[in-house]
């Protein structure tokens, strides 16, 4: 684990002391002055942002420090004041005017929604402080939020900044409350059933909405409800539109989805954060179907561009069906709407024969699969890929609990990176990202991705 020290910040404090006498022969190396009236102390706050970006993947917005708010505790544990710093070149003085005693400082970076009055007791702050949450884990104008607590020290009075007593020094770690996380996409099979893969990009999906200023080892939401019924439990949020490039060689600072923490108790598939990651995909080629004949097309498919498929949805188990070419096992795709059309009407009306290809034991929607339809199933329909983009879903593991003995796995821990690699892509994924929203929001989670996609996850420390 790196430790970066981004700021020296020195408080001034004032104290009140007993008269002391003191030997002429004794040394001073601290300029401690002696005095029955309030006088001001010096204390110098030492910041450290913990890096837990293997190599140092960190960006200078993510390390930037630019306002604190620091709550300076007494020896009974009770709130003595609060100052709000701004940081000016990673350093400021401020002076504080707080009683002779041991002291515990905590710190905060950015905004906090927590604003203790003073005398809370230091239980009660903490308490507070971990039910409170903030509505946006996006830095804002003053940077990341981060969060440091000191051990308990005794502050000696002195009037001197240039040799202070050790005591008088407060190192405090930071932890940022945000995690992070990054695809890489290399060398991605392109010819499966068909279909050639191209650019990948990301975005996690199903964030918490709101984030935790502390966690003490709960679960950060302790009631999931689907109350309306929409495959996610109430409290998280599907995200925004915004879909981040995936990395094709090493992993990098940038370019990454920031994650709010996200621990439960039960993984199930609507509490859990996952990435939806979204492919470029290109059929080799077009079929026809005219005159109650499949036909290959003459028409070469173009990247970037709209086709259509025939399949069967299986929204209930999170499944695809996908209609195959009986010669070549290839995914029927077509150039027009209109042949998709003709081609299921014949399929439905049971005038046209085709294959499906199955796999067995998948756990419930944690990615798209083709599998052999059921009989008495739904019907064929028409589905459409719009630019081509296929959508694929893979849930964010935290793997210092890697096993399958560990249920509580699937989680989302402050401050880590996490590097999602994916191997392979085998065949077509969903067509939609509103599709890889879970149907059963109380299905039990077994693996990070299963079906078309295979990808391994790594934490960074």
């Amino acid at each position: 684990m790196k430790i970066k020290r981004l700021a020296f910040l020195s408080l001034a404090v004032a104290a009140l002391l007993p008269s002391m006498t003191s030997c002429s022969s004794d040394p001073n190396p601290f300029d401690i002055t002696v005095s029955n009236e309030k006088q001001t102390a010096t204390i110098q706050l030492r910041l450290n942002v913990e890096e837990t970006r293997a190599g140092a993947l960190s960006t200078a917005e993510e390390n930037a420090i630019k306002k604190l708010t620091v709550h300076v505790f007494d020896d009974k544990h009770n709130l003595e004041t609060t100052k709000s710093v701004t940081l000016s070149d990673g350093a400021t003085t401020v002076n504080l005017e707080v009683s002779h005693g041991l002291k515990t400082l905590y710190v905060v970076t950015a905004k906090s929604n927590v604003n203790p009055e003073q005398g809370t007791s230091l239980f009660n702050y903490e308490k507070s402080t971990f039910n409170s949450s903030l509505d946006n884990i996006m830095p804002a104008a003053d940077g990341f939020v981060m969060v440091g607590k000191s051990g308990e020290q005794q502050v000696m009075m002195t009037s001197s900044q240039d040799n202070l007593p050790q005591s008088n020094v407060f190192d405090i770690t930071l932890k940022r409350l945000v995690a992070k996380a990054q695809v890489k996409a290399t060398g991605i099979d392109g010819t499966s059933f068909g279909i050639a893969f191209g650019d990948a990009s990301f975005r996690a999906v199903q964030l918490n909405e709101r984030m935790r200023v502390l966690h003490n080892g709960e679960d950060v939401h302790s009631l999931y409800v689907d109350s309306n019924n929409n495959g996610t439990y109430d409290g998280y949020s599907m995200g925004n539109e915004t879909y981040l490039n995936a990395v094709s060689d090493d992993f990098k600072a940038e370019g990454c989805s920031y994650l709010s923490e996200n621990i439960v108790t039960k993984p199930l598939s609507g509490n859990t954060t996952f990435l939806s990651i979204r492919f470029q995909t290109t059929p080799l080629k077009y079929y026809t179907f005219t005159d109650s004949s499949l036909q290959v097309s003459s028409d070469s498919p173009t990247a970037n561009t709209t086709y259509y498929a025939v399949g069967i949805t299986d929204l209930t188990n999170g499944l695809v069906d996908y209609a195959l070419d009986a010669n070549t096992k290839h995914i029927l795709t077509f150039k027009t709407q209109e042949d998709a059309v003709r081609y299921t009407n014949s399929l439905n009306n049971g005038d046209a024969a085709t294959i499906t290809v199955s796999q067995t034991e998948r756990p419930m929607m944690v990615a798209p699969a083709i599998r052999k339809a059921a009989e008495g199933s739904s019907a064929f329909e028409v589905i459409e890929f719009k630019n081509g983009l296929a959508y694929y879903r893979v849930n964010i593991a935290h793997l210092e609990d890697s096993g399958d003995s560990k249920v509580n796995k699937y989680k989302v821990v402050r401050n880590k990176f996490y590097k999602v690699n994916v191997n392979s892509v085998s065949s077509l994924g969903f067509s939609s990202e509103a599709l890889l929203r879970p149907s059963k929001p109380d299905a039990v989670l077994n693996a990070e991705s299963h079906g078309w996609i295979s990808a391994n996850i790594s934490v960074a420390e």
